[in-house]
């Protein structure tokens, strides 16, 4: 999965998310909903992978929630810087369009799918087409 944030004059910030696994999409819903944000998208055109893409909108003022969840912060133009957290720790390995990548980035975090989310946020901040989480550490 990819995530590309950005935040618009409104405050408001947009999670846009590309995959081709729906249960990549509801890794993504499960955290916003442990932020207790609502987690109502809109349907995007396919990427230029054909990855299904979806618009996340997270209030401005809930924005801070979601930060506590995935344990990092947000910057202006919408990138995800995480910090250290707790819980597991998660190899997150790129993807790349013909499968695995060399990039590995370790992170922590309490459950699969806020490692999922972090992974993917990971993946853009590195300009990977996609970023997958397993157990562990990057070798």
């Amino acid at each position: 999965m990819l995530i590309k944030t950005q935040f618009v004059p409104s405050g408001e910030l947009q999670v846009d998310a590309n995959t081709y696994s729906i249960h990549e999409f509801t890794a993504l819903e499960n955290a916003l909903d442990l932020a207790g944000i609502q987690a109502i998208f809109y349907q995007l055109p396919a990427d230029y992978a054909n990855r299904e893409s979806r618009r996340y909108t997270v209030p401005s003022n809930q924005v801070t929630l979601l930060e506590a969840v995935l344990e990092g912060t947000f910057q202006s133009n919408g990138q995800f810087v995480p910090r250290a957290g707790t819980g597991n720790k998660y190899a997150c390995r790129e993807i790349t369009l013909r499968g695995s990548g060399s990039g590995c980035e370790d992170l922590v975090a309490p459950n699969d799918s806020v490692a999922q989310v972090k992974c993917a946020l990971i993946a853009r901040t590195n300009n990977w087409f996609g970023g997958v989480p397993n157990m562990g550490i990057c070798p």
